[in-house]
């Protein structure tokens, strides 16, 4: 293993460690949103919220090659868009098939080390551009890390219009 294989190899473990500790942190605080809403008087807000979190979530596990975690937290996600959409208040039984979703949650990847790129796929200079849309500041500075390490530019852009913006230039 080269030298600079084994520097990438290291910044991703660090990154996958760093992502780890942060899924540690967050997953208590989705469990905690979705037990508040079982009383909540207005149910949209923190369903949004949650759709956004278990958006975020579907993404980021995806990036770090979790790939369980990122399919069922998208199966989440979903859920709570459909309530959205039809504009039904999620009844006590919906809440309990969201509480027991996301207790199923599948955490035995969560171990496992980042897969390092072959040669082959490893991009050799910085000449792709990747616009990154994302409002959440930390999973955005991960995805931009990540993303630098394999030798993409990366520009990052917390709302639609300065995306647009951007794509019109």
């Amino acid at each position: 293993m080269s030298e600079q294989h084994q520097q990438l190899a290291q910044q991703l473990a660090q990154l996958h460690q760093q992502y780890l500790q942060r899924l540690q942190q967050e997953l208590p605080v989705l469990q905690q949103q979705i037990q508040l809403l079982e009383t909540a008087i207005e149910w949209r807000i923190p369903v949004s919220e949650l759709m956004r979190r278990f958006h975020s979530l579907a993404g980021s596990a995806g990036t770090f090659g979790l790939v369980s975690l990122g399919t069922q937290a998208k199966a989440l996600e979903l859920q709570c868009k459909s309530w959205l959409a039809f504009a039904t208040r999620p009844s006590t039984a919906d809440l309990a098939s969201l509480q027991q979703q996301f207790s199923a949650l599948r955490f035995d990847e969560l171990h496992a080390l980042p897969v390092l790129p072959t040669k082959e796929s490893s991009p050799q200079k910085k000449t792709v551009l990747i616009y990154l849309l994302e409002d959440e500041g930390e999973t955005a500075r991960h995805l931009c890390l990540t993303l630098g390490t394999f030798g993409y530019q990366v520009e990052w852009f917390q709302s639609l219009l300065q995306l647009e913006q951007a794509l019109a230039r």
